[in-house]
């Protein structure tokens, strides 16, 4: 069997930080797949996330919240690697031609997330924030909002689902459809009464 090669720049070392960042791998994976959507990705992110962290342990502070502090490495893992590759420019061997996913495209995609996430129930939006993209434990976001964790828990499970389904169909929730429409009749009549005052 051959050896795998060793990066450089880490060191291995069996630690309390050490174990305690190997603890953390099932969770960072979990956020990770929620991050990328796609198995290998999530692995690699995950991967490349643990080497940063490696590799900068030494601007670990001990005793501060280790899995706050690789969460913000993960997610700048995640910034990294996206910035890398939406500019990439893909070949299509089918047509022959290449191409680069138009930046509209990306805006798009995010006002719609915007969307989506706007149109789900305050409580739920809160939830999903605060373990998401807040990267809170969920006991530390529940105590934070004030409900139980099995609460929380499913408060993020039912927002992810609503939001996947709302993102993959194009649909957005009755809510979020009645809001919109009450906005737009908002506009609308602020338009009828400036051109009536014009």
């Amino acid at each position: 069997m051959g050896s795998r090669p060793r990066d450089p720049g880490v060191t291995l070392q069996t630690d309390s930080f050490t174990t305690d960042l190997i603890r953390l791998i099932p969770e960072m994976r979990r956020r990770a797949m929620f991050l990328t959507r796609h198995a290998d990705h999530a692995d690699d992110l995950l991967q490349g996330a643990l080497l940063r962290a490696l590799r900068n342990r030494d601007r670990f502070e001990p005793g501060s919240n280790l899995r706050a502090w690789f969460s913000v490495i993960l997610r700048h893992e995640m910034t990294d690697r996206w910035r890398s590759t939406r500019r990439e420019v893909a070949y299509d061997q089918d047509r022959d031609i290449r191409f680069v996913e138009p930046e509209q495209e990306n805006q798009a995609r995010l006002s719609d997330l915007h969307l989506a996430l706007q149109a789900l129930a305050p409580e739920k939006r809160q939830a999903l924030l605060a373990i998401a993209v807040a990267g809170l434990a969920y006991e530390e976001a529940a105590d934070r909002i004030g409900c139980s964790s099995g609460t929380l828990k499913s408060r993020v499970s039912r927002a992810r689902r609503e939001l996947q389904d709302m993102l993959e169909t194009g649909r957005l929730s009755r809510h979020a459809a009645t809001s919109i429409e009450r906005a737009a009749g908002i506009v609308a009549e602020g338009r009828r009464r400036d051109m009536a005052a014009a």
